[in-house]
């Protein structure tokens, strides 16, 4: 989702990066902004 850049302070994800088409994306340009993620391990 286009967003302006640095835009949020913070950004969470709760079991959904398993979602994304390529994980490169859910994780890169994160410059600035705390990222907090919770996803199962199994």
């Amino acid at each position: 989702m286009p967003f302006e850049y640095e835009c949020f302070d913070w950004a969470y994800s709760i079991e959904a990066t398993c979602h994304a088409l390529k994980l490169e994306g859910v994780y890169s340009d994160q410059e600035g902004c705390a990222f907090c993620l919770s996803e199962s391990v199994t």
